[in-house]
């Protein structure tokens, strides 16, 4: 394949993985009066992307064998932080949302990070 063929699936994947993803959002806000991508649900996802990356910095930058329990700690915290997010998609939609729900959820705080380190370095 050549690589404007390669460019175009991309592209073309991305469209409808955002299409897909709006009419998960609609159909969930209209059938049961739940938002997918609510504030409660992204400040969940942010902070559990943080604590899943600072976990994993502080283990890629040891050059012990030990793990600390920080780590632990971190990565328990950001699995609690998306079960719970999980739980409640469930809890007010139905299992089937949930599942996919979860993960634009993760992609949508994953967006958002990015946005906030755009307008940080904006300030620079």
């Amino acid at each position: 394949m050549s690589t404007l063929t390669i460019i175009i699936i991309v592209i073309v994947v991305i469209v409808l993985l955002g299409i897909a993803g709006y009419y998960l959002w609609d159909y969930a806000e209209e059938n049961y009066g739940f938002n997918i991508f609510g504030t409660g649900i992204l400040v969940r996802g942010l902070i559990g992307i943080l604590a899943i990356v600072l976990a994993l910095l502080i283990v890629t930058n040891n050059e012990t064998e030990n793990i600390d329990q920080g780590v632990y700690l971190l990565l328990g915290i950001g699995g609690i932080l998306f079960i719970w997010n999980f739980i409640i998609t469930w809890i007010k939609t139905n299992p089937l949302i949930a599942i996919f729900a979860f993960i634009y959820q993760i992609v949508a705080a994953y967006f958002v990070i990015k946005l906030i380190n755009k307008a940080i370095n904006a300030f620079d």
